[in-house]
């Protein structure tokens, strides 16, 4: 594919690393990449701009973890699951080869200051 714009979603705070590993591996491939890190700023409301670049996208790459990330007013529904959503429309009108989804094993212990609990101790 000669035009493979990517969309990377994912919530900022608790997985800022994972993001640059996944930037990094991103960067090899011929395509434009949209996420976060690139955005600006923009007059539109934050929703309809997110919105906007995963309509944008031909490929969609989700990745989660324990934040919910910031909940847009008017849905009170985090932005991370509104692109996730609107991906998923888009997969199903045909307008996106694929939708990746990524998250972190339930079992996984996570940083308590990440948003996460600390492992039990048995």
């Amino acid at each position: 594919m000669d035009n493979l714009r990517i969309f990377l979603s994912s919530t900022k705070l608790d997985l800022q690393e994972t993001r640059k590993s996944v930037l990094k591996f991103l960067s090899v491939l011929k395509g434009t990449v949209m996420s976060m890190e690139v955005f600006g700023s923009d007059e539109s409301k934050p929703k309809e701009f997110c919105l906007g670049q995963v309509r944008q996208s031909n490929l969609f790459i989700g990745i989660y973890a324990e934040r919910y990330g910031s909940i847009d007013p008017d849905t009170r529904l985090s932005m991370s699951e509104l692109e996730y959503w609107e991906a998923h429309k888009l997969l199903d009108d045909q307008k996106l080869l694929a939708l990746l989804v990524y998250i972190i094993d339930p079992k996984s212990p996570w940083p308590i200051d990440q948003g996460g609990s600390r492992p039990s101790a048995g």
